[in-house]
């Protein structure tokens, strides 16, 4: 039996993952798709204004994501295998910070100050990718939190990690195959 303060924190640990992604979940949730667009409804706010605000919101939520990301990881080292879904979500989410980092976020940057110059800008589709990479993000995250907090509740028993996957998914309780009724 193990000593009740190494039975805390090994608790302690299997909680880290799925704390996190759901915190990062509900941050990117109420930025991207909350916040941001109700910013442009607001007939007092500026577009000039309400573009630089998403600017810097956008500039610190990167930064944000990017200490999410590497907490992701070290959440994913420390869990219990398997660890398949965890390392592919975790692989998914840096994909798409590196996408937006070096190419969504200068892009849109560089359209926001030709915007408050006075210049005229073209139309792009980055804002359409940009919220692609959103969404996609926020799949993975959802992901991620389902799979570590069904694992939590002991659907990823000790049997299950060893067996086939199509093995796994059968119960081994007898019950499961009684036909009801007779």
């Amino acid at each position: 039996m193990l000593q009740p303060g190494i039975e805390a924190a090994r608790g302690v640990q299997r909680l880290f993952l799925p704390f996190v992604a759901t915190l990062w979940l509900g941050l990117l949730l109420g930025v991207s798709f909350l916040a941001t667009p109700v910013k442009f409804e607001a007939a007092s706010l500026a577009l000039p204004v309400a573009l630089e605000v998403g600017r810097v919101t956008f500039a610190l939520l990167a930064k944000v994501e990017w200490l999410f990301s590497a907490a992701i990881v070290v959440a994913v080292l420390l869990s219990p295998p398997p660890r398949l879904l965890r390392w592919s979500c975790s692989g998914a989410l840096m994909l798409f910070l590196l996408v937006q980092a070096l190419w969504l976020l200068p892009a849109l940057d560089a359209r926001v100050a030709d915007i408050l110059a006075g210049g005229a800008v073209a139309p792009t589709n980055h804002h359409l990718f940009y919220v692609g990479a959103e969404l996609s993000k926020a799949l993975a995250l959802l992901a991620l939190s389902a799979e570590a907090l069904w694992s939590l509740s002991g659907g990823n028993a000790d049997r299950d990690r060893h067996a086939p996957a199509s093995v796994a998914a059968l119960s081994s309780d007898s019950a499961a195959f009684r036909i009801q009724g007779n």
